[in-house]
C-alpha cells in the first residue's frame, strides 16, 4: 500500500524543529507524527487496547518521547551506551534553576581546570584542535564532575558536533573546513544548555505512564519484562553503515567509551555492516528464505565484495532472532510496526521489506501490510556503476 503523506515520517526531518527531540538523533530515524498515527491505526484495528510499547532499537528515544505525549507506558533497549543515554536524557524530568546552577557550576570548574590534555586518537586529532579538545575535556571532566545530569551530556554533545570537523553525512564522515573555535566552546555549552531547560518544560507536566530505556540487545532483550501490546522499532538498514564509526566521537568523548569498547560495539552489533561478528545467540532453527538465497547467489555471482553476502544473510538471521524475542515478549493481541529500507548491493536490490514478511512468519507474526512511504536514493557508488533503481523505504505492520 503507496502512502506517499508518510514519506517525511519515517525521516527524521520533523526532528529538526521539534523541542527535546532535536537535542540529538541519529540519521536514520522516523518521526513522533509517524507514533501517533500507527498508535490510531491500532486503536482503530479491532484488536484490543494500546496502552504499551517496545522499542528494542530506540535509538535516540523518539518513540519514548512520543508515548509520553500520548500517556503510553514505553520501554526502549539498544546495544549502544550512546543512545541509552541521549534517550535517558530526553526523558529526564530537570529543575530549572539547579540545572542553570549546574551549568555555572560546570563553566566555573571547566574554566579552572589547568591539566593539559593530548591525544593520539587519529580521528580527535583530525576533527579538533588542541585547544578545542582540550576545553571540550575539561568540559567533559566537569560535567562528570558534578553528577553527569543528563541535559548537560546533550548540550556538550552539541557543541562537540559543531566544533567538530567530521561532519556525519548519513552513514559515513565528510570532513570540512572550521576556524578554530576553542574560545567558544563554554559559551556555546552555556547557551546550549539554558536553551535546553527552557524546552523541557514541554514534557515535564505530561503523564504519570512510565517511560524507561536499558542497555539489552534486542536479540536477547535481557530483562525486559512483558507483556506490551505493540513493537514499534525501526532496525539499522542493512546498508553497510557502521555507527560506531559515524558516531566515534561522541561515543568517545560522550558516552566515555574507549577505542577498545567502541571496538568491541562495533563487532557484537545487529550484523547491518560488513564488520558486525556472528553473536553468541541460539538462532532456534533458522531457515533462510529462499528468495534470500537467490538474491545473495546473484550478488555474489556479479562480483559484490563477500562481506556483503556475510551481512546480508547474518542480517536477516538476526532478524529473526530479535523478531523471536519480540513475540515472547507481545500480549496475545501483539502489533508490531518495524521501520525498513531496502538497499542495494552489486546492482541487485535486496528487498528487506518483503523478506522480513517471511522471517516474521517463521518466527510466529501474521502480515497485515506494508506501508511504502517513499523510495530511495542509491549511494553515488550504485549509481555511477549500474544507474538508479530507487529502493522502497516502507513500514512492516505485522500481528501476533
Amino acid at each position: 500500500m503507496h502512502k506517499p503523506d508518510l514519506a517525511k515520517l519515517v525521516t527524521a526531518a520533523e526532528l529538526k524543529t521539534r523541542p527535546v527531540y532535536d537535542w540529538f538523533y541519529f540519521p536514520h530515524s522516523f518521526s513522533p507524527t509517524l507514533v501517533d498515527r500507527l498508535v490510531q491505526h491500532w486503536r482503530d484495528d479491532g484488536r484490543g487496547p494500546v496502552q504499551s510499547l517496545l522499542d528494542p532499537f530506540v535509538g535516540a528515544g523518539t518513540t519514548l518521547l512520543a508515548a509520553r505525549s500520548l500517556g503510553l507506558t514505553a520501554v526502549g533497549t539498544d546495544l549502544s551506551p550512546l543512545a541509552v543515554r541521549v534517550s535517558e536524557a530526553k526523558l529526564g524530568k530537570y529543575d530549572e534553576q539547579r540545572v542553570n546552577d549546574d551549568v555555572e557550576r560546570v563553566v566555573m570548574t571547566a574554566r579552572a581546570d589547568s591539566r593539559r590534555y593530548k591525544t593520539n586518537d587519529e580521528r580527535l586529532t583530525r576533527a579538533f584542535t588542541p585547544a578545542e579538545h582540550a576545553n571540550l575535556q575539561r568540559l567533559r571532566r566537569a560535567i562528570h564532575a558534578h553528577g553527569d545530569n543528563g541535559l548537560l551530556l546533550l548540550a556538550f554533545l552539541n557543541v562537540l558536533r559543531e566544533t567538530s570537523r567530521a561532519y556525519a553525512d548519513g552513514g559515513w564522515f565528510r570532513w570540512v573546513e572550521k576556524p578554530d573555535a576553542w574560545r567558544s566552546v563554554f559559551k556555546e555549552f552555556r547557551r546550549t544548555a539554558l536553551r535546553f531547560v527552557q524546552e523541557a518544560r514541554h514534557l515535564q507536566h505530561l503523564g504519570t505512564a512510565r517511560q524507561e530505556v536499558m542497555l539489552s540487545d534486542a536479540r536477547t532483550l535481557n530483562e525486559v519484562q512483558g507483556p506490551f501490546d505493540a513493537v514499534l522499532t525501526s532496525p539499522p538498514y542493512p546498508n553497510r553503515h557502521d555507527y560506531t564509526r559515524v558516531f566515534h566521537l561522541e561515543l568517545l568523548l560522550g558516552a566515555g567509551l574507549k577505542n577498545d569498547d567502541v571496538l568491541s560495539l562495533r563487532h557484537t552489533s545487529l550484523r547491518s555492516h560488513v564488520e558486525a561478528k556472528k553473536p553468541d545467540v541460539d538462532a532456534d532453527n533458522y531457515v533462510e528464505p529462499e528468495a534470500a538465497t537467490r538474491l545473495l547467489e546473484k550478488i555474489a555471482a556479479g562480483g559484490a565484495d563477500v562481506r556483503v553476502e556475510r551481512m546480508l544473510r547474518g542480517y536477516l538471521e538476526d532478524m529473526y532472532v530479535a523478531l523471536l524475542r519480540m513475540h515472547e515478549r507481545l500480549a496475545a493481541h501483539g502489533r508490531v510496526a518495524l521501520v525498513v529500507s531496502n538497499v542495494r548491493h552489486g546492482g541487485v536490490m535486496f528487498p528487506v521489506d518483503e523478506l522480513l514478511v517471511e522471517v516474521a512468519a517463521r518466527a510466529g507474526f501474521e502480515w497485515e501490510q506494508t506501508w511504502v512511504a517513499r523510495y530511495r536514493g542509491n549511494s553515488a557508488q550504485q549509481m555511477s556503476v549500474y544507474g538508479r533503481d530507487p529502493a522502497r523505504e516502507s513500514v512492516v505492520l505485522l500481528r501476533k
